[in-house]
């Protein structure tokens, strides 16, 4: 049925970014940095000292005018893992898609040059929606074949694919929102399988070695359409000592900001003097 949602357990799976200067927590559940203590968007991340208590991923639309949604702030969480089948249906058994895979430009160069692969090279999961590149380059695109067909399908390195790379180190994993019932926004299910991309780069540029990326590629696996879609991050940013912050936003940038509201940011977790700004594209 349309509506139907599966039994699936809160996913446990997680991996770090942590290939520049921020040293960031991923989660499996449609949030960042947080899913219970500790919480980490360490930056430096040598420091101790976070600048985000926690994101989470918020979509939201109309399916034959009714409200949908999938919206969560510090849980619980309406995210759950794995993809949907053919019909929209969610996986009997989400823990075996719990997993997120990492890899780097290091993977690959060690890979090529000594024929060392790591565990989440190995097992890229080109068939569920892993980027990857074909040995010409082109993008495996796979979505068009059905689920069965393809969902145990990995990347064939010895035939010269590899992993699409933003930066110097990415993540990737795929979600769904019907694996369980909302809790949180007390919606329906939408019909929606997320693939989500996480990436990082070493710079000499201060302020791309001080940052993090998100990509969220969503796909409608419902029978109905959905119109009025909406779709942002829930952000929670304690900056060091989260008692001194203030927020604003730059609608020209699409930017928002959290700053501190004098020259120091006091308390064991703070920044100290002076302290920095954080910005959310």
């Amino acid at each position: 049925m349309a509506d139907a949602t599966g039994s699936c357990v809160p996913s446990l799976g997680e991996s770090e970014l942590n290939t520049n200067n921020v040293r960031a927590r991923i989660v499996n559940t449609g949030g960042l940095f947080f899913r219970g203590n500790p919480s980490v968007y360490t930056v430096p991340k040598k420091s101790g000292a976070n600048a985000i208590f926690s994101a989470s991923l918020w979509i939201g639309g109309l399916q034959k005018n009714n409200l949908r949604a999938s919206a969560s702030r510090y849980g619980p969480w309406e995210l759950w893992a794995g993809p949907l089948d053919d019909s929209g249906n969610p996986p009997a058994d989400c823990s075996l898609y719990d997993r997120l895979f990492r890899v780097s430009r290091e993977d690959i160069q060690l890979y090529v040059d000594r024929g060392i692969i790591s565990d989440d090279l190995r097992d890229w999961p080109t068939g569920l929606g892993a980027p990857t590149l074909d040995a010409s380059g082109e993008r495996i695109d796979l979505d068009h074949l059905p689920l069965s067909l393809r969902m145990d399908r990995v990347i064939d390195l010895k035939s010269g694919e590899r992993p699409v790379m933003y930066g110097s180190q990415a993540v990737w994993w795929i979600m769904n929102d019907r694996g369980n019932k909302h809790e949180s926004s007390r919606s329906l299910p939408i019909g929606i399988e997320v693939h989500a991309f996480a990436f990082a780069a070493r710079s000499g540029i201060v302020d791309i070695n001080n940052s993090t990326h998100y990509q969220y590629r969503l796909f409608n696996r419902s029978s109905a359409a959905i119109t009025d879609l909406y779709v942002g991050l829930f952000v929670d940013s304690d900056l060091g000592n989260a008692g001194d912050d203030y927020i604003g936003s730059d609608s020209t940038l699409g930017l928002g900001y959290t700053y501190n509201a004098d020259n120091e940011d006091e308390g064991s977790f703070g920044y100290g003097t002076p302290p920095p700004a954080l910005g959310v594209l």
